[in-house]
């Protein structure tokens, strides 16, 4: 997770193949995202949403 959606803003967590996390906003290919307390950017291209946001 990095704290702002780009890929030069600094690493402020990780996220592992697995995790559940809630996604609270979208800015082209970044979401915010929510896991264990903590509240960061993850790529898109990295992930995949079950929920069609």
């Amino acid at each position: 997770m990095r704290a702002r959606p780009n890929s030069s803003s600094r690493m402020i967590g990780q996220l592992f193949n697995g995790d559940h996390t809630e996604i609270f906003d979208r800015r082209g290919n970044w979401y915010k995202v929510g896991i264990g307390g903590a509240t960061g950017w993850a790529n898109a291209r990295c992930m995949r949403n079950d929920c069609g946001y």
